[in-house]
């Protein structure tokens, strides 16, 4: 990535023009009946206003990486084979080797990444011969998220869960680090540590990303308050907080003091 500083000293070296990689392009697409996207239709039985996609359109302007918005993709496993396809990259079919000139395509879905009957993002991965490189992590909120890669190198898959906060984790966490990795640089810039304000419970097993709010203090401490309402479709907990703390596996009461990895919304590429 170009920083100012760095067209600075390109300059200062006679450096006309530099040799830099393509930035990926996301194709954004929200799956499920259930979802609504016209904010004047009422909602019916069983049916939820589309949070996410709006979520990673924000993202992908912040980061300023052009973005493909797809249309709703409803759970049907044939349907999704047939668009999907339409995306692989030209002669992908022919020559699976074939190095891949353009820039990288990077599916971001959300839904549909689970178990569960209409599920069907796994199955999709393996009619299109995806290589899947991970299905489900030890981590909350997050857990069921999937990343593939197909095999012509032109076209990755993040597959997230749908409810927004496992979204924002999601992109924050699995997304956020391969298109880093796509632009050559590491997966994260350094990061800052905090203290926890306050006891926070998690299950033991699990690796939780606690959204909440850095609290500095007179003598230069920064601890660290986590929102008090966790659940995955507490919009409140992304709305009025600016970040996570990566709070590790391995302990269910985690005590106040406790040194964390701090991670802000503003973190970028």
């Amino acid at each position: 990535v170009l920083t100012p500083q760095l067209l600075a000293v390109a300059a200062g070296q006679a450096y006309g023009a530099l040799a830099v990689r393509r930035r990926p392009v996301l194709r954004l697409v929200a799956t499920g009946d259930e979802l609504v996207e016209d904010p004047d239709r009422p909602l019916g039985p069983g049916q939820i206003r589309n949070t996410s996609l709006p979520f990673l359109l924000g993202e992908a302007a912040r980061l300023g990486l052009p973005a493909i918005r797809e249309p709703l993709m409803p759970d049907d496993l044939e349907q999704a084979v047939a668009r999907v396809r339409a995306w692989l990259p030209a002669g992908a079919a022919r020559d699976p080797g074939a190095a891949v000139l353009d820039a990288p395509q990077v599916v971001i879905s959300t839904g549909a990444v689970s178990v569960g009957d209409r599920d069907f993002v796994p199955a999709l991965m393996e009619r299109l011969g995806f290589e899947v490189l991970v299905h489900g992590a030890l981590v909350r909120p997050g857990k069921p998220v999937l990343l593939a890669r197909h095999p012509s190198g032109g076209l990755w898959w993040v597959g997230l869960p749908g409810n927004v906060l496992s979204t924002a984790a999601g992109f924050r966490f699995f997304a956020l680090p391969l298109l880093r990795a796509l632009l050559g640089l590491p997966l994260a810039p350094p990061r800052p540590r905090a203290r926890l304000a306050v006891e926070f419970r998690k299950p033991a097993e699990l690796r939780f990303f606690a959204r909440g709010a850095l609290r500095p203090e007179a003598d230069g401490g920064l601890p660290f308050l986590a929102e008090d309402r966790q659940g995955s479709g507490m919009l409140t907990a992304l709305a009025g907080t600016e970040g996570y703390a990566v709070i590790p596996e391995g302990a269910a009461r985690v005590p106040a003091g406790t040194l964390v990895e701090a991670v802000f919304d503003s973190e970028g590429l």
